[in-house]
C-alpha cells in the first residue's frame, strides 16, 4: 500500500526494489538480476491511498527455493518536481515453492472402513514453510451417493471446487511435529466403493499436485 495524506495530495507512483539476501549488492530489476540497487514500477492507479501490485508468475524461475529476499517500496506524490518517499520499511521472505507430501494410511488402499470413518494419513514438508494442513477429496464410485463428493459435514455434491475439498483446518487435525494427519468423515457413509485422495498444503499455500488414489468400500 502507499498514502499520500497531505491536502490535495496523491500517489502517482511506486517502485519497489528486490534483493537478494544471499548475494553481495545483488538486485532483481524488471526481469533480471544486477549488481547495485535498482527498482522495477509497480502497477498503481493514482490516488491519495492506493494499493500497488507486480504480477511476479512469470518470473518465479529466477528465484531460489532455500534464499531469503528483501523487499522495500518507495512512492512518488502528483507535484511537480514530484516529491519521493525517502524513508521505507522493508519485508524478508524466504522462497518455497515446493509442497510436501500426504499419504492415506487409513483406510487402506482396497480394504474396508467403518461407516462413519476417521480418515488418516502422514504429511511430511521438511522444505522451509513446513506444512499447514490436508485437504482431502472423497468420491462415491458406488451406492446411494454414486458419483458425488463429500464437501464435509452431510454434503455430497456431484461438483467439489478446489477451494471447497474438506481439510484438516477445519474438520480434523495435523501435527507438524509428527507429520501425522486425521480428518472426521461423514457420518454414516453409506455402503459403496470410494476413492479418496489426499494433497498436503504447507505454508506458503503450496499445494501437493501429485497423490495416489486409494480405494476402499
Amino acid at each position: 500500500t502507499a498514502e499520500d495524506n497531505v491536502s490535495y495530495g496523491r500517489v502517482e507512483a511506486v517502485e519497489f526494489a528486490l534483493k537478494d539476501l544471499s548475494k553481495s549488492n545483488t538486485f532483481w530489476v524488471a526481469g533480471a538480476w544486477q549488481v547495485g540497487e535498482g527498482w522495477t514500477s509497480a502497477t498503481v492507479s493514482p490516488a491519495q491511498s492506493v494499493i500497488w501490485q507486480f504480477n511476479f508468475s512469470a518470473y518465479t524461475g529466477m528465484l531460489t527455493d532455500g534464499t531469503s529476499y528483501s523487499i522495500y517500496s518507495r512512492g512518488y506524490d502528483a507535484t511537480v518536481p514530484f516529491n519521493r518517499e525517502s524513508s521505507y520499511t522493508t519485508a524478508v521472505f524466504t522462497w518455497d515453492s515446493q509442497p510436501g507430501v500426504s499419504t492415506i494410511t487409513y483406510p487402506v488402499h482396497n480394504g474396508d472402513a467403518v461407516g462413519s470413518p476417521v480418515f488418516e494419513g502422514k504429511y511430511i514438508d521438511t522444505i522451509l514453510s513446513k506444512g499447514k494442513r490436508v485437504e482431502i477429496k472423497l468420491l462415491a464410485k458406488t451406492g446411494t451417493n454414486e458419483g458425488l463428493y463429500w464437501k464435509g459435514g452431510a454434503t455430497w455434491v456431484a461438483t467439489l471446487a478446489d477451494a471447497d475439498w474438506p481439510s484438516t483446518a477445519s474438520a480434523g487435525y495435523y501435527s507438524v511435529e509428527t507429520g501425522t494427519w486425521t480428518i472426521t468423515g461423514p457420518v454414516g457413509m453409506p455402503t459403496g466403493q470410494y476413492h479418496i485422495f489426499s494433497r498436503g498444503v504447507d505454508n506458503a499455500l503450496n499445494k501437493q499436485s501429485a497423490f495416489v488414489v486409494e480405494y476402499s468400500s
